[in-house]
Parts: structure tokens; C-alpha cells; sequence
């Protein structure tokens, strides 16, 4: 798995190494993922008012709205299957040798898997 930046801190400062553009291995049983996010409580609001336009006022409007709030899913193991994937196949893949994150900030590149 590779990493452009790997480190964990606390209030008193960085704990244990520091690891910029490095790749590690791990055995596939020590990987795991978040799963799909879970809904955990839903909000329902209505609203009836009476809209106005140019100083006239317009039939009685009632509006109803849907709140979803979720839950990250709990670890699930990392289906490799998903990875083993040619990127370069996907309509607006771009790949940055030097920083894969700032793909967004560089013309567009294009890096066959």
C-alpha cells in the first residue's frame, strides 16, 4: 500500500516515525475498510406558507423536506477485487507521480495500471 504521508500525533507532537512516499506491506487480514455508511436518524420537516410575488400573493404552498443522517458502516475487509482495476480506464482518471492528491491542481495525466 502506498502513502504520500503516514504519522500519527497526540498534544505533545508526532508519535513514533514519520513516512512520506513509501510503500509498505501488509498481510490482506490486517487491512480493513469502513463499511457502507448506516442511517442512523431521519428528520422530516413541513413547511406551508404563502409565497408572494410582486406584491401578490400566490396560492397556499406546502413544502416537505427529508433529512438522512448516517453512521459510518463498521470494518468490513478490504474486497481487493475493487482495487485490481485499470484506473486509466475511468473517464477522468488523473494520476501525479509526485502526489497523487493533487491531482486536482495539474493538467490532466493520465497513468496506465
Amino acid at each position: 500500500m502506498g502513502f504520500t504521508s503516514l504519522y500519527a500525533y497526540d498534544f505533545c507532537g508526532n508519535v513514533g516515525s514519520v513516512y512520506t512516499s513509501i510503500t509498505m506491506a501488509f498481510d490482506p487480514d490486517e487491512l480493513s475498510s469502513v463499511g457502507p455508511p448506516l442511517p442512523f436518524s431521519t428528520t422530516t420537516e413541513t413547511d406551508t406558507y404563502t409565497p408572494v410575488s410582486n406584491s401578490v400573493l400566490l396560492p397556499l404552498t406546502t413544502e416537505t423536506s427529508t433529512d438522512i443522517f448516517y453512521t459510518p458502516g463498521p470494518a468490513t475487509l478490504i474486497n481487493y477485487a475493487d482495487l485490481s482495476q485499470n484506473c486509466s480506464t475511468i473517464e477522468g482518471y488523473s494520476f501525479v507521480p509526485g502526489n497523487p492528491s493533487q491531482f486536482q491542481f495539474v493538467s490532466k495525466f493520465v497513468f496506465p495500471i
